[in-house]
């Protein structure tokens, strides 16, 4: 079930446009391709129970959203930047696979 808009934005309100996770302030940018786009997020995932009451959304960076994914916000919190580097580290091995594969060029 979709949002109405109306209640995003007092979600947005309430949390001053600021991401839960990181404390990263964010505009009201709408475009996805932007750093600066925000979004909701369960904080208790709904694959684990979590609704869409406001108590259990928060205004989240697009960067936070992606890689909480349907983490527990305790474990997500105590452990971002480690789950950050992982990601990164994996995509390094990607591009690294593809380049020695000859699939992209140098």
């Amino acid at each position: 079930m979709a949002l109405c808009p109306k209640i995003k934005k007092k979600i947005y309100k309430r949390d001053n446009n600021t991401c839960f996770y990181c404390g990263k302030k964010m505009e009201e940018v709408e475009s996805v391709e932007s750093p600066d786009h925000r979004t909701l997020d369960h904080v208790f995932p709904k694959t684990f129970g979590g609704t869409n009451r406001k108590g259990n959304l928060v205004c989240c960076c697009l960067e936070c959203n992606d890689l909480k994914g349907v983490l527990p916000p305790f474990f997500f919190m105590k452990h971002r930047e480690e789950i950050k580097q992982a990601i990164e580290t994996e995509k390094d091995i990607f591009l690294i696979d593809k380049l020695e594969y000859h699939l992209i060029k140098p």
